[in-house]
């Protein structure tokens, strides 16, 4: 069996370019990536900080000159 991978708070924040406090109150508030709680400690695999890049993506619109 292969292990997982799991990321520490301060480690996915650093992923995806935010700090700690954003990662905190994303969880608080029931968004931003999926995560797991085992114990007091909190796990954030990293294809679900990459699922959460790619939900979070805008594709412009073109505009008609």
């Amino acid at each position: 069996m292969q292990g997982i991978t799991l990321l520490t708070t301060p480690k996915a924040a650093e992923f995806l370019s935010v700090s700690i406090c954003a990662m905190n109150s994303w969880r608080d508030k029931g968004i931003g990536p999926n995560y797991a709680r085992i114990g007091k400690r909190v796990y954030y695999r990293p294809e679900d900080l990459t699922a959460f890049i790619e939900d979070s993506m805008i594709e412009p619109k073109a505009v008609n000159a």
